[in-house]
């Protein structure tokens, strides 16, 4: 069995997405071309599901983005001194 689905492809396979799906009624549909082929198609109405599950950063990786930050501010402020000094 086959779904064509609105959702992006693209979504990251880090977010780990659950789907769940409940087929409710599945109506056939005949018909034939000019050339006097059989067309069979179907049509079918369901439930569906998608939840995303996010993960929540640890502690460390949130004091690793402040050391981060903060070294980057020093470093900032280290070069707006040494340039007020050299001018």
């Amino acid at each position: 069995m086959s779904f064509t689905s609105a959702v992006d492809p693209a979504l990251n396979a880090a977010i780990n997405p659950e789907f769940a799906y409940t087929l409710l009624d599945v109506t056939p549909n005949f018909g034939s071309t000019g050339s006097g082929a059989a067309l069979l198609s179907f049509t079918g109405k369901g439930d569906g599901e998608f939840d995303i599950n996010l993960g929540v950063p640890e502690p460390a990786s949130w004091s690793l983005m402040i050391l981060g930050f903060g070294g980057l501010g020093a470093v900032i402020r280290k070069r707006r001194q040494a340039s007020l000094l050299a001018a």
